[in-house]
């Protein structure tokens, strides 16, 4: 701002100011001029006296009516100071109306007292005001005006005084509510109205008196021009007559000299900031007020352009007010805006602006008004953010708010009024309020209120109660319901508070019934309460408690440290205090199993829980639990570990027997594959015999006959290991499982699966597919139950093939590959075959369903099984027509992986 003030340049024409503020008269009349009429006119002093009294009767008669002609000039250039009087002491008053507005919602919105100094000189300068305002009004229609401007000052004046007054004497809601109620706001619109008409109305009756006033200087300078030439010839009365206007006009001169006088007085001694500007802006005059509110020195200020005072987001619009007021669109203008301080700080500033033209109706100079407002803007700031919060709460709270008066007629209600009794604010407002209230309680409501209005006795202001109310829908409901009273210009009125309590009344209920069912539920489930005092470890027990101890229901249930833990099994009892300790030291859940022997030599299980409580410090203050029965429990865990033990030994039992049943179905084909090495073992011995007969005949043939013999000695060895190799694998498979797990490579075990499953793929024309994306892949299993599972899924998807024809293609594809982020395998068997129909899938895995005429339904049930059992899953796709999808799933062993 300071380095915008420094590089304007100075004003392109500075003018006189003494020169630009006098009258016209005075610049038309010189005194030079009047002693040269003095003298000029004393020369020619005619001596014939009918000549002095002809010219005595026509001075006397042009002397009459310059005199008139001054007079008339005189009373207008009054009424043109009237008028400007009258609009400057209305807006004084105006702005003094808007310090009472600004001083009252500050008190309401911080209840400060310091917001009630302007309050109060702004109250104390209205009167004042007003009666300089009505002394300056003459015309009829100014006074309707000003009579209508007195009636609103009034009306407003008396909502902020009680306004206040609530506010002072502590009733700040009832305050609150009157501003909510925008009965103020509307009062202060209606003072700004009626100001803006009254303004308005003289500033055109200004221009009139203006007007008129330069009418009358002309008038009075042809009449004076007039007289000067009939008094050429005059003689000494001329003189006198002459004296005599030089007189008046010296008069008129001193008078507007002790005008100027007075107004630079005015000027400087302003408490609002004045500035004159030139046509295009730049200052000419600045008072002291407004050299304090915008922080820079007059020498800084005149010279410069006014617009650099403000924010330059804020410069088009003050200079689009002043092109108004140039092209005469306007008469005059008000606005509100930023300004920069020459600290570079921010202000508000309120600047009202006119134009003053010259005799000939050009742009003369601008003087704009200048009122720092950064205070009110501040407080209009708060006071907005203070009723929006206000209303917010009012608005959003939870509780049903209403407020009714004295008759019990509601005046305001909140939504949650509405959402709880189901009506619409219109609905309520203006009705009594006991339409809220079921018929017993409404009938009697408006006696409670008429004895209390009689008695001053309170039933239930100011005193929380359950009552009872009513919907529109007839339903009744409890409520929860609190009742303030506050009072408002002479007016009692209450403010409810209430809560729909049902909730809470069916938890009440429930809870009640929980309780007895909990009481009966322990003595059913035989398990009891029990607390310990972490201060004093002493244990309290309930009822159920001491029978599940063993003690009669006559003896005391509290037990020092140590006593209940001595009552159990040595070690369990230890054990149980190491417990108990750890999880109170470490803030933990404690639980514990402790064998209790009893008088009838029996034991009993005893198992407890428990949970630390902390008081508001976070200090440890108690344990409290339970002790719950479990001696049926730990009876039938044990007959149930013996059970599984059982189901293990039959399920081996049962694969081992699975495993025979599937040697079976393969016999035909093993048969075929081992006859290929037997006959081919066959077929090398003899060509073996026929060349060792040759060797023994001697000759030339006995040497190749040796080399063929030993050749064919090797093949048939070859053959013999692989009729073997056959056998060997049928063996480990029919062979029962140990149980035992160990890491294994997935493909391997899928590789000897398929060579066991697939000796007559290639006679029945099924094309194998193998797929292996999982190279290195460990698992942890029983291999021989892994290659049961696979082997029944190869099975059966041949035995699914072989009814496809023989023009279709049979195709078997075996995929192994890492699923789920690496973290399982997954292996997938898929064929081309028929499919398996809708109604046999969805029970596929239960145990004697089967899709083949001849099966036993029980090798998929076992596959499931035996899948699960190593943390795996198996699932099965399938569409008519189109073949089978059978996948599952093993949990891999992550760090077992590496490459073949």
């Amino acid at each position: 701002m300071q380095a915008a003030l420094n590089d304007r340049p100075l004003a392109r024409h500075h003018c006189d100011l003494k020169a630009r503020f006098m009258t016209p008269l005075e610049r038309k009349l010189p005194l030079d001029v009047r002693r040269r009429w003095r003298r000029g006119f004393m020369r020619h002093v005619p001596g014939n006296g009918l000549v002095i009294l002809i010219v005595c009767i026509v001075i006397a008669a042009a002397l009459f009516s310059i005199v008139r002609a001054v007079q008339s000039v005189s009373r207008s250039a009054n009424a043109v100071s009237t008028s400007h009087r009258v609009i400057n002491v209305g807006e004084n008053l105006l702005s003094l109306m808007q310090d009472v507005e600004t001083g009252q919602r500050g008190y309401l919105l911080t209840a400060d007292a310091a917001f009630l100094a302007p309050y109060r000189a702004a109250i104390a300068k209205v009167a004042a005001e007003r009666r300089a305002l009505g002394a300056l009004v003459s015309y009829p229609q100014q006074r309707e005006r000003l009579a209508e401007i007195e009636v609103r000052i009034a009306e407003k004046l008396a909502i902020t005084r009680r306004t206040i007054e609530l506010a002072r004497t502590g009733e700040i809601e009832a305050a609150r509510a009157i501003v909510a109620s925008g009965a103020g706001r509307l009062s202060m619109d209606r003072v700004r109205h009626a100001f803006a008409a009254f303004l308005d109305s003289e500033s055109r009756l200004l221009e009139r008196r203006r007007a008129e006033m330069v009418a009358a200087e002309r008038r009075a300078t042809v009449q004076a021009l007039f007289a000067i030439f009939l008094t050429l010839g005059a003689g000494s009365l001329a003189i006198v007559t002459t004296r005599r206007t030089a007189a008046e006009l010296a008069q008129r001169i001193n008078e507007a000299a002790r005008a100027r006088r007075r107004f630079r007085a005015t000027f400087d001694q302003a408490a609002v900031g004045i500035a004159h500007l030139a046509p295009d802006g730049v200052v000419l005059r600045a008072n002291s007020q407004l050299c304090e509110i915008s922080g820079y020195p007059r020498d800084r200020l005149v010279g410069s352009w006014f617009e650099s005072l403000a924010h330059p987001d804020d410069v088009p619009a003050e200079l689009a007010c002043r092109r108004a007021l140039l092209s005469g669109a306007r008469e005059r203008y008000h606005s509100e805006y930023r300004g920069i301080r020459a600290d570079g700080s921010m202000l508000w500033m309120s600047v009202t602006a006119s134009l003053v033209r010259d005799d000939e109706g050009r742009p003369d100079f601008f003087v704009s008004v200048v009122k720092d407002i950064t205070g009110r803007k501040q407080t209009e700031a708060k006071l907005l953010s203070g009723e929006a919060q206000y209303r917010a709460i009012y608005d959003s709270a939870v509780e049903a708010i209403a407020v009714i008066d004295a008759r019990g007629n509601i005046q305001s209600v909140n939504p949650a009024v509405q959402h709880v009794f189901g009506y619409t604010a219109e609905e309520m407002i203006g009705r009594n309020v006991a339409m809220l209230m079921p018929a017993p309680t409404a009938h009697a409501h408006d006696g409670y209120l008429d004895h209390y209005r009689r008695t001053g006795e309170r039933a239930i202001i100011g005193i929380g109660r359950e009552v009872e109310g009513q919907r529109k829908d007839g339903s009744i409901f409890p409520l929860d319901l609190s009742v303030a009273e506050w009072r408002s210009d002479g007016e009692t009125f209450f403010t409810g508070i209430m809560r729909d309590i049902t909730a809470r009344k069916t938890a009440e209920r429930a809870l009640a019934e929980a309780e007895a069912r909990y009481r009966l539920t322990q003595e059913a489930v035989r398990a009891g309460n029990w607390e310990t005092d972490l201060a004093s470890f002493q244990t309290t027990l309930s009822r159920e408690s001491m029978r599940l101890f063993g003690f009669s229901g006559e003896q005391d249930g509290r037990f020092e440290r140590g006593e209940l833990s001595a009552i159990a099994d040595r070690a369990d009892g230890a054990r149980a205090r190491a417990q108990f300790e750890r999880a109170v030291a470490d803030g933990r859940r404690f639980e514990s199993i402790m064998r209790i022997p009893l008088a009838d030599g029996s034991s009993r299980w005893i198992q407890m829980i428990g949970q630390t409580q902390y008081d508001a410090a976070g200090k440890p203050v108690r344990m409290t639990g339970l002790n719950i029965d479990i001696t049926d429990r730990q009876h039938a865990e044990q007959a149930l570990r013996e059970s599984e033990e059982r189901l293990r030994s039959l399920q081996n039992e049962f694969a081992h027997l699975s495993r025979v049943n599937e040697l079976g179905e393969l016999a035909a084909a093993i048969a075929h594959e081992i006859n290929q090495p037997l006959t081919a073992i066959t077929n090398y011995m003899n060509v073996g015999h026929f060349a060792l007969s040759m060797i023994g005949k001697g000759g030339d043939a006995a040497g190749p006959a040796l080399v063929e013999a030993l050749e064919v000695t090797d093949l048939a060895a070859e053959q013999a290991v692989r009729a073997g190799e056959i056998v060997r694998r049928l063996r480990a498979f029919v062979a029962k499982g140990t149980g035992s797990r160990r890491a294994e490579r997935i493909d391997e075990i899928v590789d000897t699966a398929m060579a066991l499953s697939l000796v007559d793929a290639q006679l029945a024309g099924i094309i194998v597919d193998r797929h292996r994306g999982a190279a290195g892949a460990m698992v942890e299993v029983e291999a021989i139950q892994v290659q049961q599972v696979l082997v029944n899924l190869l099975r059966n998807a041949i035995d699914a093939l072989v009814q496809v024809p023989d023009s279709d293609v049979r195709q078997l594809t075996i995929t192994t590959r890492l699923v789920e982020a690496g973290t399982f395998v997954e292996v997938m068997v898929r064929d081309t075959g028929p499919g398996i129909l809708p109604e046999v899938m969805a029970r596929l895995f239960e145990p004697f369903v089967t899709s083949k005429a001849g099966g036993m339904g029980m090798g998929l049930s076992l596959s499931r099984r035996l899948i699960e059992a190593h943390g795996g899953a198996i699932e099965v796709g399938s569409a008519t027509g189109q073949g089978a999808t059978f996948r599952f799933t093993l949990p891999l062993l992550t760090e077992s992986l590496s490459d073949d």
